[in-house]
Formats: structure tokens, sequence, C-alpha cells
């Protein structure tokens, strides 16, 4: 379960998190990673220079890291690779579900999630500024 203050006030963010048994040897759940903020998330890979180019850019939004630190053995389903703890996430209408599973040995079974989100974010504003003329 997600508590107050267990979740960084970053603007990518995990909004849900539902697990779920298989058995009594494999623990599964969803995590579902969101985009909170007003701005735009990229790769982390990518340079700011890179991203300059629209083509670049384009293949590159909406993309976010994702790394289970622990448990150490959970494996999560990443299309773009076979099953791991880390992988690439594409945030899909500003959001995306990540499904992950460990193994278990014994019941109950009891351990604390941590996970690292890294990405590139970009937000704009803008204000009006007067420039007065110096007599």
């Amino acid at each position: 379960k997600i508590k107050k203050g267990d979740v960084s006030a970053g603007p990518i963010t995990i909004s849900s998190l539902k697990e779920q048994t298989r058995g009594g040897q494999q623990v599964r759940f969803d995590l579902v990673i969101e985009n909170k903020g007003g701005g735009e998330v990229y790769n982390p890979s990518a340079s700011c220079e890179e991203l300059d180019e629209e083509m670049f850019r384009l293949s590159n939004t909406n993309k976010v890291k994702l790394e289970i630190v622990n448990p150490v053995n959970v494996k999560c389903d990443f299309k773009d690779k076979e099953p791991e703890n880390f992988g690439i996430v594409e945030l899909k209408t500003g959001k995306a579900t990540v499904s992950c599973w460990m193994d278990v040995n014994e019941e109950p079974y009891a351990d604390r999630l941590s996970l690292k989100l890294d990405y590139l974010y970009r937000d704009d504003t803008s204000t009006n500024v007067r420039i007065f003329e110096k007599n």
C-alpha cells in the first residue's frame, strides 16, 4: 500500500500499486507510473542538445527508466526486452502500467519495495517583461 511520504514529490510518480499472489510461490504487482506535472518527460539517456533535433526528441518523448532496487529478485515486463529489474517504460497518455513479479519461498512474505525513476523533464513558463529606455 502506498502511504503519504512513500513517494517523492517529483512530477513523474507512482500513482498506484496493486499486489496479488499467484499460488503460494509468486507475488505479482502492477505499478502505475504517471506524469503529474505540466511538462514533458524524456528518456534519461538523451542529452539536451539531442532533444533539439525533432526526430530524436519525438522518439525519446514520454520515456522513463524504472529500476527496482529492492527486493533484488523482482522481474518486470518491459516491452523492449526480456524481463529484468530495470528498463524503459513509455508513458502513453501520460501514464503506464508495469507488471512485475517475484518468486517467494516463504509464507507470509513481507519486504519494502524500493525503486528508482530516472528521466529528463522540461517545463516551460513565460512572463511579460517591460523594458524601459534610459534617457
